[in-house]
């Protein structure tokens, strides 16, 4: 199967139909994707980066908290269910290793290290006492 080029084309409203049925009947074009819906774009610049409340190495410990290994495909499938970009799973798991936080088990699934199960123990302290000072 021939490798496929993506191009993106910026058609007027108006030439629009001609196009599209001019760019099908040229050769060697296998494939056309409307992407009508898509956040346009001004000269290649990106959206803004989403923001969440939770650092992702947070939100990664939290997961572990609840005591279950899991593997780098199951971190990277709950960083999608709430938006996140899958592909950042891996730098913070590399930034939890390297302070020590998480560390694999005999199956290669993450889990987490004593120094973070203690220092997850004093912060959910902390959390409390505030909570009740509150009241």
């Amino acid at each position: 199967m021939p490798r496929l080029m993506p191009i993106t084309l910026h058609v007027e409203q108006e030439a629009f139909g001609a196009t599209i049925e001019a760019v099908k009947k040229m050769r060697g074009v296998l494939k056309v994707d409307l992407n009508l819906d898509a956040p346009r774009k001004l000269n290649g610049a990106r959206a803004p980066a989403k923001k969440f409340d939770q650092k992702a190495e947070d939100f990664i410990l939290a997961l572990l908290a609840g005591g279950l290994p899991m593997g780098t495909k199951v971190l990277r499938d709950h960083f999608a269910d709430v938006g996140r970009k899958p592909g950042s799973t891996s730098s913070a798991l590399n930034l939890l290793k390297k302070d020590a936080l998480i560390t694999h088990d005999d199956n290669r699934n993450w889990v987490l290290t004593k120094k973070a199960k203690d220092r997850m123990r004093w912060r959910k302290a902390a959390m409390t006492k505030k909570a009740k000072e509150k009241k």
